[in-house]
């Protein structure tokens, strides 16, 4: 990312985008016509884009470039007298991208966004819904994914309400609104963004994602049990009930199911106790729905109600999973949009930062979880159980599907009961259609069930139908571990051997806290007992079978001893007779090292790989300079399946910060990345996918060493 501050003077502003007149009073205060074209290079300070002139068809141009992720511009005194319905940008992207339209300050509120896909070396106008805004305005215009470059851009003014003044349905009840005969969408007193149009003779509210209505002095009896509303949509929409505010409190959700005709959706309010006048914010959440009415319910007993049952006709309290579950169906969505196109619903750029979560979701076993996508480049999925930094199930690497829509099956842990599943997007986007989970048995068993197995592509056999009564068995189990501290933060790999003739069951493993201080951690449970961290398996990883093992990882801020105090219960830690850290080789008997500037006894400047195989072979991108995202694949070219690679990088072109999908190791000059288990084995044809985050990289192309 290139740093920069680039501050134009106000004279220089051109008279088609700067209302200003001769004096020097006027010249003071100009203001920006947004309505009008306005080039992106006219700016009031920038970080880290570049103004570049350039030749594009046949006429000399200049653009604002190299628009990477947290560079911006900023354009102050933009007057938006007439307010604010949507902008359009002119820009092109060699990959997808987007770029935030941001208000007051790079980290203001969000007006809307520009999504640019890749154009293929042409600037394409893209335009955008945004949020209204009125008067003098800063606006931001800041990169939050991909590179992008931006040439000019426009406003168009905000479409004024046709209801905007409020209509009292029932003069009888005076200033207030009777929710209880039943109110009709067109009753507002205010509204941002909601459409109304005609339909057979009633107005109607049109509500798209963002848009919202509100009605004031809603007078709620005691005992008010259920809000209903009769609305259709021609894809899954979603529209909150929220108290006060846009933002207020939410009292519950509709969903609103693809159909052609008007149908009641209810939310059960009765535990808000709301009484009194209450102002009510109805706000499109997901999709777009047509909207005719809404009404509330008493509890029975206490009026005469619409319907004599007031609890509402609720979505099924769990979610079945073994069922395709459609993207858009996700109880909670932020971030996100729904999209239909060629008879396709589903989840348009799921991507790190948005927040999408299935709750309620039943299991009774799984082996595998079926994700159907779309993208164009590798995918980084977790998911998590109860919050997006909740206990972690799994860890999905979803590879490129080329732009066609594809369905990939992956492992996933053995689970039964009730979880709410957080997908926490950690690299990547795509286009999100559906998932459904598999039990075992659903796939192909493999041939030897034997639980001796050797096979490496399962390093963690679980036994699903335990019928050996042994207890506890734990004197034969080992660890180990590795230590990859990075400056800001350290990750720990750890392995639990069983070495016994015996299962073991329900290990556990300490780890002293004078080491390490933990502050999230995958694959297993912990607590804490007096000076130790107690590390216990989750229920999928609770067996290991004689001469197999079990992984999990931790990681922490600040850095750790490349040396724990870390064990497995009942494991015998044999010292060194001689802990002098002088002689850390012990086929040297002599206690002096004469040459301690270089103890490796591999010589880092000339790497003897044990076998290069000519079928592999290092595909990767690198986006931005200085700070940098090094996304690659090791890709299998050959006809054979490969168990096991090593790749080593200079550590001269760049400082890694972070990596993820592989192990990272030092070994000299060069930094030695290998796989996790569950990416050791690349088929052929096929790859395995990684990355890194660096720091004071320059250039484009890497040195390195494939294994």
């Amino acid at each position: 990312m290139k740093k920069g501050i680039s501050l134009f003077l106000c004279g220089l502003l051109t008279a088609s985008s700067v209302v200003a007149g001769t004096s020097v009073t006027s010249l003071a205060a100009p203001k920006i016509d947004p309505y009008s074209t306005v080039q992106a290079e006219l700016n009031f300070g920038s970080e880290g884009v570049e103004k570049t002139p350039i030749v594009y068809n046949g006429q000399k141009i200049t653009v604002l470039d190299s628009i990477d992720v947290g560079d911006y511009w900023y354009v102050k005194d933009v007057d938006f007298s007439d307010g604010l319905s949507k902008m359009s940008l002119t820009a092109k992207a060699d990959t997808p991208a987007v770029i935030e339209v941001r208000k007051d300050s790079v980290d203001g509120e969000v007006l809307g966004n520009f999504k640019i896909g890749d154009t293929k070396g042409e600037y394409k106008t893209i335009t955008s819904k945004m949020k209204n805004v009125e008067g003098k305005t800063v606006l931001y215009f800041v990169g939050a994914y991909g590179t992008a470059a931006a040439d000019y851009w426009v406003a168009e003014a905000a479409v004024a309400s046709e209801d905007p003044e409020p209509i009292t349905p029932d003069p009888t009840t005076g200033p207030s609104v009777n929710p209880y005969k039943g109110v009709s969408a067109s009753l507002n007193f205010g509204n941002e963004g909601v459409e109304y149009v005609e339909e057979d003779g009633e107005k109607v509210a049109v509500v798209e994602a963002g848009d919202y209505w509100y009605v004031k002095d809603v007078k709620f009896e005691a005992d008010t049990a259920v809000v209903g509303l009769k609305a259709k949509a021609d894809q899954a929409s979603l529209i909150q009930l929220r108290k006060d505010s846009v933002d207020g409190e939410l009292l519950g959700s509709f969903k609103i199911n693809t159909t052609s005709e008007y149908k009641d959706y209810y939310v059960n309010v009765s535990k808000f106790g709301l009484e009194g006048k209450t102002k009510l914010y109805f706000v499109g959440t997901i999709g777009k729905a047509t909207v005719k009415s809404w009404n509330a319910m008493l509890k029975p007993g206490k009026t005469d109600p619409v319907d004599p049952d007031p609890e509402p006709e609720p979505t099924p309290t769990t979610v079945n999973p073994y069922n395709v579950v459609e993207a858009e169906d996700a109880t909670i969505m932020e971030n996100l949009e729904v999209k239909t196109e060629d008879g396709r619903t589903y989840v348009d750029w799921f991507r790190p930062k948005a927040v999408y979560a299935v709750e309620n979701v039943e299991f009774d076993g799984s082996s595998k979880i079926a994700i159907t996508y779309n993208s164009e480049a590798a995918f980084v999925l977790e998911i998590h159980d109860g919050a997006k930094n909740g206990p972690r199930l799994a860890f999905l690497n979803i590879p490129n599907s080329d732009y066609e829509w594809k369905t990939v099956t992956l492992d996933f842990p053995d689970l039964h009961g009730v979880y709410t599943l957080y997908f926490v997007p950690k690299f990547g986007v795509i286009d999100f259609d559906s998932w459904q989970i598999l039990k075992d048995g659903e796939q192909p068993d493999p041939v030897d069930p034997d639980p001796v197995d050797p096979d490496p592509i399962d390093p963690n056999p679980v036994d699903p139908d335990p019928i050996d009564p042994e207890p506890i068995v734990t004197q034969g189990v080992t660890t180990e571990y590795t230590v990859n501290n990075w400056g800001s933060g350290y990750q720990v790999q750890v392995k639990v051997n069983n070495n016994s003739s015996q299962r073991v069951e329900n290990w556990t493993v300490k780890v002293n806290k004078n080491d390490v201080n933990i502050d999230s951690i995958w694959n297993v449970n912990l607590k804490e007992e007096g000076n130790y961290y107690v590390i216990t398996p989750v229920e999928w990883n609770s067996v290991i079978e004689p001469g197999k093992s079990v992984e999990f990882g931790f990681q922490g801020a600040g850095s750790a001893s490349e040396k724990l105090d870390l064990f497995a219960e009942g494991e015998v830690k044999e010292e060194p007779v001689n802990p002098d850290p002088v002689n850390p080789d012990p086929v040297d008997p002599d206690p002096v090292d004469p040459d301690p500037v270089n103890p490796d006894p591999v010589d880092p400047d000339e790497p003897t790989p044990i076998v290069v195989n000519e079928d592999l072979a290092l595909e990767y991108t690198v986006s931005g300079q200085g700070s940098a995202t090094i996304s690659c694949k090791v890709a299998n070219n050959g006809k054979s399946a490969v168990n096991g690679w090593t790749l080593k990088l200079k550590k001269s072109q760049f400082t890694l910060d972070n990596s993820w999908c592989v192990k990272v190791a030092t070994e000299g000059d060069y930094y030695v990345i290998t796989p996790e288990s569950w990416n050791s084995v690349v088929n052929p044809g096929d790859g395995a996918y990684f990355g890194f985050q660096v720091s004071g990289m320059t250039g484009t192309t890497l040195e390195y060493t494939l294994e």
